[in-house]
């Protein structure tokens, strides 16, 4: 077939290839930017879960620090609720979330008392009520629990929420006789109320579980609006802090932090459309049992917030996270231990419950906006741009494929007309080799004599020649592309022995040329399958090589061991040299044909580069394996493993 029959049907083989690629390709496209757009969806949708979790925890967490088993001993209760405190502070990280803890005493029997407790003082100290708390005792006066009333355990473990005044509160109560209408239930002694600071959890809290829930998504490049609706009207507006304004203060240490939202400038970008994704934080829904919803709302509580999620259950559920513990864990600065406080959480009777006290009906949402485009137009451009490149890519691969193939087909009929050149150079060294040999045959017979010089020259001549005359044929049979394992005549070889019949075929070239010589051959090694005049040639190739390339040390070493690698036993042989060793972006080529290493000194060195590769496929046909190490500017290691038959 002629040069140009087999350019054009290059051409068309690589056509067809590329059309069936460029569909394979736009199909992948497509199947990619759906699971890119169900990613995205899927990571928003994970991003307003793991905040709603988030603060369900937290909420979880606060009405579980200062639940009531602390009101059991009165003598120890105000030290208690101080450790509670601190805890809180410890394990929230949010400690200034509370901002006051107050105890409505009733002890009175008349009009009680207000009083609070003032953090490291451990003591407490007179309040008022003041137009912010007037609303909690309000609601305590018309549907709290009378002085000693009896109080069920469901109530002791019930807050109510009052969004007016920012404070959670629920009944405090004792054990006493005298405390207790009723001799089953412990009766009702006063009320502990948590004044929460509005400010702080809007502008850190918030922006805290918003920056570790959408964290991620900035870091990918996608920036959200995230928004909290009350009654389908917007509550606060979050935005990363990086388009959140100049006057944004970003309480987050990291680059993704949210931060409140202040009205957008010209410069900002500002979200379009609907929300992306849309979620209830928490639910706020009535009680499902009509009885326990009606028993609810006479105390004043109308609508109930979930506050344990997935997250919570886990905290319940997972051994690791709540070991066996008790309050005796406290240490003695009086803080909980995460351990023994897991333990203590998980281990008290009566989970909270948390109630609106508002009479309305009220609907809280997150919603989450894609800022500058939505997040489905988003997904569309990327889909068209990944089509324009698809397109792009096709082409150009199209026309690389022309030029390759033209190039290669020069390349081929260059590398043709090489190798037909040294083979026939190779064929021509034929006659002449064969005319040493015969000499040297002629001086072994006698022809010049018997003196042990002449002698000793014969057989040199002799030797080399037929080496010289194995390297030709090896030559014409890579030029060939004959895998030559007729050649190969396998037998159990003692591999020192080779190695050394080596070295004495190399001593001359190393006296020549002022190498010091170090051998290290094992005795007793087990033989291994090989042809043991192929390994004798290569172990001598990898000597002349370190002769030629190590200059620069002047030494050379060859050594034979056994060695198991992938519990596979292997006898190795190993020549060292310390020349200036092979770069790293040349040792994937120096076993290729006609290849050597680009350097000034390398242009003045004999050779073809043939030997590697040479000694390579001979080795491997013998079922073993040539490998190297180097290190550029100290030498190199040319190894011949060769496996042990079992």
């Amino acid at each position: 077939m002629s040069y140009r029959k087999q350019l054009a049907l290059w051409i068309s083989a690589s056509s067809v290839l590329l059309i069936f690629t460029g569909t394979l390709l736009f199909t992948w496209i497509g199947k990619v930017s759906e699971s890119q757009r169900q990613q995205a969806a899927n990571s928003l949708r994970g991003s307003v879960q793991s905040t709603i979790e988030d603060l369900r925890l937290k909420t979880w967490l606060l009405l579980m620090t200062f639940k009531a088993d602390a009101d059991l001993d009165r003598s120890l209760r105000l030290e208690h609720y101080q450790q509670r405190y601190n805890s809180w502070h410890e394990l929230s990280m949010h400690g200034p979330v509370v901002k006051r803890i107050l105890f409505y005493d009733m002890s009175s029997r008349a009009t009680g008392t207000l009083t609070e407790l003032r953090g490291n003082a451990r003591g407490l100290a007179p309040a008022e009520w003041g137009d912010e708390l007037a609303p909690v005792r309000r609601h305590i006066e018309e549907f709290g629990f009378r002085p000693g009333q009896g109080v069920s355990g469901r109530f002791t473990a019930t807050w109510t929420f009052l969004p007016r005044s920012m404070a959670l509160f629920r009944p405090i109560v004792s054990r006493e006789p005298s405390w207790r209408r009723e001799t089953e239930r412990p009766g009702a002694t006063g009320y502990l109320i948590l004044k929460l600071d509005l400010a702080y959890i809007r502008d850190r809290l918030v922006p805290t579980v918003l920056d570790h829930g959408f964290g991620g998504l900035s870091e990918s490049g996608d920036r959200y609006e995230v928004r909290f609706m009350l009654d389908g009207e917007s509550l606060y507006s979050y935005r990363p802090s990086s388009v959140a304004g100049s006057q944004a203060e970003t309480w987050v240490g990291t680059m993704s932090g949210y931060a409140l939202s202040l009205p957008a400038g010209r410069d900002q970008a500002v979200p379009t459309g609907p929300a992306d994704y849309t979620a209830r934080l928490p639910p706020l829904n009535p009680a499902r049992n009509r009885q326990t919803d009606e028993a609810f709302r006479q105390r004043g509580m109308y609508q109930r917030i979930r506050v344990r999620g997935p997250a919570v259950t886990k905290r319940l559920r997972d051994p690791e996270l709540v070991p066996s513990g008790s309050l005796s864990s406290l240490d003695v600065d009086g803080h909980l231990p995460r351990a023994g406080y897991a333990a203590v959480l998980a281990a008290s009777s009566g989970l909270p419950r948390l109630f609106l006290g508002t009479e309305t009906r009220h609907r809280l949402r997150i919603e989450a906006r894609r800022i500058g485009i939505p997040l489905s137009e988003a997904v569309n451009r990327a889909y068209n741009r990944s089509i324009a490149a698809g397109i792009a890519i096709i082409a150009l691969l199209m026309a690389a494929m022309v030029m390759l193939a033209i190039t290669g087909g020069r390349a081929a009929q260059l590398a043709e007309l090489r190798l037909n050149a040294a083979a026939n150079q190779a064929h021509q060294l034929l006659t002449p080799i064969a005319v040493v040999i015969g000499l040297a045959d002629s001086m072994l017979q006698g022809a010049l004599g018997r003196d042990k010089k002449v002698l000793r020259y014969g057989t040199l001549l002799h030797d080399y020649g037929k080496r010289l005359n194995t390297i030709v044929e090896r030559a014409m049979q890579v030029s060939a592309n004959d895998t030559f394992d007729s050649r190969l005549s396998l037998d159990l070889v003692d591999v020192s022995a080779a190695a050394s019949t080596a070295l004495e075929d190399v001593q001359p070239l190393i006296d020549t040329s002022g190498f010091s010589l170090e051998r290290s051959l094992t005795e007793e090694l087990p033989k291994v399958r090989a042809d043991a005049e192929a390994l004798r040639q290569c172990i001598g190739d990898l000597l002349s090589n370190a002769v030629k390339y190590g200059e620069s040390g002047r030494w050379v070493k060859v050594e034979t061991c056994e060695s198991v690698a992938d519990s596979n036993r292997e006898v190795l042989v190993r020549v060292h040299d310390r020349g200036s060793g092979i770069p790293a972006r040349e040792m994937s080529r120096i076993f290729e044909p006609y290849y050597r290493v680009p350097h000034e000194r390398n242009a003045s060195i004999p050779g073809v580069g043939l030997g590697l590769q040479l000694v390579r496929e001979t080795v491997k046909k013998m079922g073993g394996k040539l490998t190297l190490e180097t290190q550029e500017g100290q030498g190199s290691v040319f190894t011949i493993h060769l496996p042990v038959p079992e």
